[in-house]
């Protein structure tokens, strides 16, 4: 399961925050400053990570938002606001400390979701020798590919099926 970089989940929150289909600094600045100030945070990450935060800030025209952006890079320097520890955390605006967490989560979240599998393998396991339930007998049941359901099982490839489907199993070898 490949990760998605801090930069790759910026685009995403500024598509998302926008409603537009475009990473233009231009665009999202005029965007930010008219409509939308939410989007200011993520905009000015997004220029560090790609080297565009002079054009960014030839783009910004509110005196506070220039100000706060300033802030942010006084605080950061030439590193990447990721690498701050947390006394360099503590300055940084509320915003921008929000965004970091909601970055962490994202990041975790593969690894999260991989635990989630691993844990309900490891009980589906458990619960078919307890109950004498087959590999065959959980596919059939619930309609699954049995070469994936037989792969998680047999070799714990939790790769082969989603966490929707591992709960499914799970719930179903419970009842069985």
């Amino acid at each position: 399961m490949s990760r998605i970089t801090f930069s790759g989940w910026l685009k995403l929150e500024l598509v998302r925050m926008s409603g537009r289909k475009t990473v233009s600094i231009h665009k999202l600045a005029v965007l930010s400053q008219e409509d939308n100030p939410r989007l200011a945070e993520p905009l000015l990450l997004f220029a560090m990570e790609t080297g565009t935060v002079p054009r960014l800030m030839s783009h910004t025209k509110d005196q506070q938002t220039e100000e706060e952006y300033r802030q942010v890079l006084a605080v950061c320097g030439d590193r990447s606001i990721t690498t701050l520890n947390g006394e360099q955390r503590d300055a940084l605006p509320w915003g921008y400390k929000k965004l970091l967490e909601s970055w962490q989560a994202a990041e975790e979240r593969p690894q999260h979701i991989e635990e989630s599998k691993r844990m309900r393998l490891d009980r589906s396991l458990q619960l078919m020798r307890e109950k004498g339930v087959s590999n065959a007998q959980v596919y059939h049941a619930l309609n699954l590919n049995p070469g994936n359901t037989n792969a998680y099982f047999k070799h714990g490839d939790t790769s082969k099926v989603s966490l929707e489907n591992a709960t499914k199993i799970m719930k179903y070898l419970y009842m069985a």
